[in-house]
């Protein structure tokens, strides 16, 4: 897998060389609550992200994703009066390849696939990382709602929504 996504990085970095005189520059922030397994330990999501897309078609452009997104620890009952226990909070550093399909002149569907690097002081090591998304796009912003999921022996899932801006 790891030999995968630094296929598609390197992809994505020989392919930005070819396309100088097209600037698909965007930079974001995101909010999410947690689903599944996660929201037993987490209250609420949030990051920022950069990504540089090039138009491959028409309607197709492709490119290279990163940020950092935020997850909040919740407070767990311990149960039996003995109090509770706030579980940590986790970041994470996503190094992702990125492609983007105009369905329609103002919506698209969109999707990051690559790795995650868990940045806690405690953490090691990271995951495969996902997002697929659909949004509205205006000329200078995206507005878009998205799953975004961290497999690595379980799943680290939350649904979200976000806002690109274009440069």
């Amino acid at each position: 897998m790891k030999k995968i996504t630094l296929f598609l990085i390197a992809l994505g970095m020989t392919s930005l060389t070819q396309a100088q005189d097209n600037t698909g520059l965007q930079l974001g922030a995101h909010v999410g609550i947690p689903v599944g397994d996660a929201s037993n330990a987490v209250t609420f999501n949030f990051g920022a992200d950069v990504s540089y897309l090039f138009n491959v078609a028409p309607t197709l452009q492709a490119g290279i994703t990163s940020g950092y997104s935020h997850y909040l620890g919740k407070n767990l009952d311990i149960g039996g009066g003995l109090g509770s226990l706030k579980a940590p909070d986790a970041g994470i550093v996503p190094i992702a390849a990125t492609g983007k399909y105009s369905f329609d002149p103002r919506f698209f569907f969109a999707a990051d696939l690559g790795y995650a690097v868990f940045v806690n002081k405690d953490s090691d090591g990271g995951g495969f990382y996902y997002q697929p998304k659909i949004g509205y796009t205006a000329t200078k912003f995206d507005l878009y709602a998205g799953y975004k999921g961290i497999s690595n022996g379980g799943t680290l899932s939350t649904i979200n929504l976000g806002i690109n801006f274009k440069f």
